[in-house]
């Protein structure tokens, strides 16, 4: 077992565990001398050592907010306890928005004390808060966990807290299942400059022989995955995944076929803090008419009724995107906008980035005509109202 401990004052300390479970001395070894590289790049010092030059304390960053104490609060163990399985759920998800580290080690010991959907919970808060000490635990819950939403959340923390120096390794190994022209493409593109790379994977992607061995689904979580093991840096100019899965966003449909695929990159997006690509969805789903009605039981299709649970569920399902899910999809766009406007100035900056993902993702092509309406019906006085070209997008009303 791994086990770590660090202070900033040498009273109050925090502990992490490393690994959910024993290794080899060899692994143990290599997963000590990653945390403990990672804590010295942060300023820290071996207990005894001489400090050298340390940098001021930040006040702003050492004390949580009351709200986020409420949270920190609630995952100790003796509230814990106290509470049922939703709102243990709910507490870890709002970790998880929040990117509390100060949560992480008590989110790891935590791993598989609940059902599927509190690990699904724990993987997704701990990728987004960004301590490199629960790397190997992550990679331990992707491999041991039996529901498959869970396997893929784990993935996805694992590679986001990816060591810098593995990488390009990994990087390389999720390439290589790629069919032979697109690999290639994907290397050429390595050695240009990022816009240039940009082009030659849109030229590749464009025809469809080129990775029609690859299901959509598994072709855009590769994507995804590289991705990840890119970075997000809002201040910086988007890597070459990056502008590949944002091309690949901008043709992604919400409806039979590619439903499943544009769902999971949506949720892909939220985890990664992908405001760009959270727009770029958004405004698929917006223009995209729902397929079916999901208050009956059947639906029409090529002339003829079919049993909507029944076909849903098919991996060729010729249905997708009922009138609730429409409408909740297009709602949670608009409800993680304001969330982040009224945290105040703590989650401005994710708030500019949506709001500025969601607007330019706006295409005029899109928009209706600007109307006058007027509508007596029985009512004495005519009720007359407005529509402006964005007036049917939810998120911009």
């Amino acid at each position: 077992m791994v086990h770590l401990s660090s202070s900033r004052d040498g009273l109050q300390w925090r502990e992490t565990v490393l690994t959910p479970a024993p290794l080899a001395l060899d692994k143990a070894m290599a997963v000590f001398g990653d945390a403990l590289t990672a804590q010295l790049a942060r300023g820290l010092a071996l207990e005894g050592a001489p400090l050298v030059a340390p940098a001021p304390a930040t006040p702003a960053t050492a004390s949580p907010s009351a709200a986020d104490t409420l949270l920190l609060n609630r995952i100790a163990p003796d509230a814990w306890r106290l509470l049922p399985p939703l709102r243990r759920g709910r507490t870890v998800w709002r970790l998880g928005e929040r990117r509390l580290a100060q949560a992480v080690p008590r989110l790891v010991e935590l791993i598989e004390t609940g059902d599927a959907m509190l690990d699904y919970c724990i993987a997704w808060a701990i990728g987004r808060c960004g301590d490199a000490g629960a790397f190997e635990a992550m990679v331990e819950l992707s491999r041991r966990a039996t529901d498959p939403k869970v396997t893929r959340i784990a993935r996805w923390a694992a590679l986001a807290l990816w060591p810098a120096e593995r990488r390009a390794a990994e990087a390389e190994r999720i390439v290589d299942d790629w069919p032979g022209s697109l690999r290639r493409a994907w290397t050429e593109a390595q050695v240009m400059p990022v816009a240039d790379g940009a082009a030659l994977l849109r030229e590749r992607l464009a025809d469809p022989a080129h990775w029609q061995s690859l299901a959509h689904t598994d072709w855009t979580q590769q994507l995804f995955e590289l991705a990840l093991l890119e970075g997000l840096d809002e201040d910086q100019p988007a890597g070459l995944a990056h502008l590949a899965l944002h091309d690949v966003a901008q043709q992604l449909s919400p409806a039979a076929g590619s439903f499943r695929a544009w769902r999971r990159l949506y949720k892909g997006a939220e985890f990664a803090g992908d405001y760009r690509l959270l727009g770029l969805l958004n405004q698929r789903i917006e223009t995209q008419r729902a397929g079916f009605r999901g208050t009956s039981q059947w639906a029409m299709l090529n002339g003829r009724y079919v049993d909507i649970a029944k076909e849903i569920v098919r991996p060729d399902s010729r249905l997708a995107l009922s009138q609730r899910t429409h409408d909740y999809l297009r709602r949670r766009t608009w409800r993680t906008l304001r969330r982040l406007a009224l945290r105040g100035a703590a989650d401005e900056r994710d708030w500019l980035r949506l709001a500025m993902g969601v607007l330019l993702a706006a295409d005029d092509a899109d928009a209706a005509v600007a109307a006058r309406h007027e509508d007596a019906g029985w009512n004495r006085e005519t009720r007359v109202w407005h529509s402006g070209p964005y007036s049917r997008w939810l998120v911009v009303m």
